[in-house]
C-alpha cells in the first residue's frame, strides 16, 4: 500500500527552511555592514579618529550622512601632473608638521580641559589660519617682485608650487572643521590634494586672487 504524503509536516518543514533561510540572509547582511564599518580603512589611526571615521561610515550606510564640501579640490580628475618631485617632498613635510600640530594641540587641550573653552580642533585651525596667512603673504610678495618673469616656464612653476601649499592649508582647514574624520574620508576618496590631486583653479582664484 503506498504511503500518503504528510502535507502538514511538509509544510511545517517548508516554514522552518524558510525562516532559517531568512535568519542566514539577516546574518550575511549583517556581516557585510560590520565589514563595512570596521574596514574603513587601512591606515593606522589614533582610536578617536578610528571611531569617527566608523561612526561616519556607518551614517553613510544608514543614509544619514550628508556629502563634505571639498570645493578646492579638483575631483574626479586623477593626480596632478604638473606636480614635481621636490613639491611632493615639501608637500609630505607640511603633512607630517600638521600631524605633529595635531597631536601636540589634542594633547594639550586633553590635558588641560578645564582651562580651555574651545576644542582642540577649533584651535587647531585657527592655528592654520594663521600659518596659511602667512604663505598666502610670501606668495603674493613672490609674484609681486617676479612679475617681469610673468609666464617663463619657472616662474609658472613656482607659482603651481605655492598655490598647492596654501591649498594644501586651506583643504586642511575647512575638512577638519568640517569633522575630526571627513579628512580621513576626503583620503578615501581620492580628494586630499597633499596626496598628490589637483588643485581647483577656478575656486583657488576666486578666494585667494592667484
Amino acid at each position: 500500500m503506498p504511503k500518503t504524503r504528510n502535507h502538514k509536516c511538509d509544510s511545517n518543514n517548508d516554514s522552518g527552511d524558510s525562516y532559517y533561510a531568512q535568519h542566514a540572509e539577516a546574518r550575511r547582511e549583517y556581516q557585510k555592514r560590520y565589514n563595512r564599518i570596521k574596514r574603513a580603512t587601512r591606515r593606522k589611526l589614533s582610536k578617536t579618529d578610528l571611531e569617527a571615521l566608523q561612526k561616519r561610515k556607518a551614517d553613510e550606510l544608514d543614509g544619514n550622512l550628508p556629502v563634505f564640501e571639498n570645493r578646492v579640490c579638483r575631483r574626479g580628475v586623477g593626480r596632478d601632473p604638473e606636480r614635481t618631485d621636490e613639491m611632493e617632498v615639501a608637500e609630505r613635510k607640511l603633512v607630517e608638521d600638521f600631524t605633529s600640530r595635531r597631536f601636540t594641540i589634542a594633547e594639550e587641550h586633553s590635558r588641560l580641559s578645564w582651562l580651555v573653552e574651545d576644542d582642540w580642533i577649533e584651535s587647531y585651525t585657527k592655528e592654520l589660519s594663521m600659518l596659511r596667512d602667512i604663505e598666502l603673504s610670501s606668495a603674493r610678495t613672490w609674484l609681486y617682485f617676479n612679475s617681469d618673469d610673468k609666464g617663463t616656464h619657472e616662474w609658472k612653476k613656482e607659482v603651481h608650487a605655492r598655490r598647492r601649499i596654501v591649498a594644501i592649508y586651506h583643504q586642511e582647514i575647512d575638512l577638519y572643521r568640517q569633522g575630526p574624520e571627513v579628512p580621513l574620508l576626503a583620503l578615501q576618496s581620492n580628494e586630499l590634494i597633499s596626496e598628490g590631486y589637483r588643485v581647483n583653479k577656478m575656486e583657488f582664484r576666486r578666494i585667494y586672487r592667484f
